[in-house]
């Protein structure tokens, strides 16, 4: 590097900052091959170590033209430094080099490498006086090199964000797609559709058009508008077909989604509501026959006491259904049976009219609907249980036909009677009713005691049943008025 002592401050300062300019050139090489290939194979890893050591031969000669440069500015001169570094990293770079240019042909690689040998201190030193010209052509030829393949990266970049970046996109994607055109000519898919084609059909389709009607459509249930679901032996496919425009141009996307779990899901869903219906139609023929089996009074007072016993399960089962909602198998198949066995088990007079008074309200909060009672049942329990009797029909219809959720009771006794008034909160309007087996069954009921049954459609429906009382349960209702 003596030689560039000779050369005006001008000359020094323009071949540094060539210097600069051709490092920083095969640094972007670097950087755009690290940005363009994804796949770090053996030929790509020893082309990268070949332009990495010329890079860094370059990085030496910037640093030797600095000390120059600086040098000549303090007034002394010194001899070429960095002479071991500079044969190591050229003699690196010519093994690395070798393997590419082999078996990739990289002639660009090869020249870089050979033109870096005439800037060695060998070449400086037999060169003599005309090594800075040697300097300066080998410059001339890695910048050259270095701006070609730069560009050449560039123009791959490009045309990879339109293909290949895409394609390796729509790959890693977890569902099948494919685009084709209006006569089917297909534009683009992934590897995930190629991989479906094969297992419905055996073969790859090169027309998407042909391949969505012959083989998707046909072997399809119909999902909803535009969407097919296909089942395999390792699961299920929902086929999903949409028109886009491309540009100008319309173009049919095709995807296909894994809809495996989802499926099995709603099939053990429709499983069990069909299940749920065939119960639901059960009841409805049990409840029907029993009207029917009800024409003799004999059977009539069998189906009465059985819908007392069972009308708080019916009023809970139908508020499930008329809310949405769905019991589930084992609890409606229990409601069920209960009905069947309630016609051999009737009681004429419950044992403790109070304990069924509390069952019934706890029953009854658990399905949401509130009782509010005011009073106490009277302590005869002939009265008591006619009482209960009327407060289990009253709120079953409270719930069953007029959907209420709160129902309010109350005892008073007045005038040598126990007097019950039940209402609830229920928002239809009754004009006129049409007496069923259930109020008649609660007239009867009252009128074994002497008692009576009163019925108010207005402002709300309201049951009040009255039942005269002996001395000491008047006196006792007395005591508690």
């Amino acid at each position: 590097m003596l030689n560039f002592y000779s050369f005006p401050e001008t000359v020094r300062i323009a071949f540094s900052v060539w210097t600069v300019l051709c490092a920083a050139i095969i640094a972007l090489v670097l950087v755009l091959r690290q940005y363009h290939y994804n796949n770090h194979n053996i030929v790509y890893r020893f082309e990268s170590a070949a332009a990495f050591l010329v890079l860094c031969q370059m990085v030496i000669n910037v640093a030797l033209i600095a000390q120059v440069q600086h040098n000549a500015i303090e007034g002394f001169v010194v001899p070429s430094d960095y002479i071991i570094p500079r044969y190591a990293v050229f003699i690196a770079a010519v093994i690395v080099s070798v393997y590419p240019l082999i078996k990739k042909k990289a002639i660009i690689s090869g020249i870089a490498v050979t033109a870096s040998f005439f800037i060695l201190p060998v070449i400086e030193t037999r060169t003599g006086r005309a090594f800075p010209f040697f300097f300066a052509a080998v410059l001339m030829i890695l910048l050259g090199c270095g701006i070609w393949y730069a560009a050449s990266l560039v123009k791959e970049i490009r045309t990879s964000v339109s293909g290949l970046s895409v394609k390796q996109a729509m790959d890693s994607l977890n569902t099948a797609i494919l685009f084709y055109r209006k006569n089917g000519h297909i534009l683009l898919q992934n590897n995930k559709m190629h991989d479906l084609m094969l297992k419905m059909s055996g073969r790859v389709f090169f027309n998407g058009r042909l391949f969505f009607e012959t083989v998707v459509v046909p072997n399809s249930e119909s999902y909803d508008a535009g969407s097919y679901l296909y089942s395999l032996p390792d699961g299920a496919r929902l086929f999903t077909i949409k028109e886009i425009m491309l540009g100008k141009t319309p173009v049919t996307r095709l995807t296909a989604a894994d809809v495996t779990e989802q499926n099995y899901i709603n099939r053990e869903l429709q499983e069990k509501y069909r299940e749920l219906e065939a119960q639901e139609i059960k009841l409805k023929n049990f409840v029907a026959n029993i009207e029917e089996i009800s024409r003799s009074e004999e059977l009539l007072r069998i189906k009465t006491e059985t819908h007392d016993a069972q009308n708080k399960k019916l009023t809970i089962l139908l508020r499930y259904l008329r809310h949405g909602g769905y019991p589930d198998i084992e609890t409606f198949s229990t409601l069920s049976e209960s009905l069947l066995n309630s016609i051999n088990k009737t009681e004429e007079t419950p044992e403790n009219p109070q304990s069924e008074l509390d069952i019934l309200v706890n029953i009854y909060e658990r399905a949401g609907i509130g009782i509010r009672l005011t009073g106490d049942l009277p302590h005869d329990r002939n009265t008591a249980a006619a009482m209960m009797y009327v407060l289990r029909e009253a709120a079953a219809n409270a719930v069953i036909h007029g959907y209420a959720d709160k129902i309010y009771v109350w005892i008073i006794y007045n005038d040598g009677k126990c007097v019950m008034r039940v209402t609830d909160n229920s928002k239809q309007i009754l004009i006129k009713i049409k007496e069923g087996s259930g109020i008649a069954g609660m007239r009867r009921r009252l009128e074994k005691l002497g008692g009576k049954l009163y019925i108010e459609t207005s402002p709300r429906f309201t049951l009040t049943a009255a039942v005269p009382l002996n001395e000491t349960e008047v006196k006792e209702g007395e005591m508690r008025g």
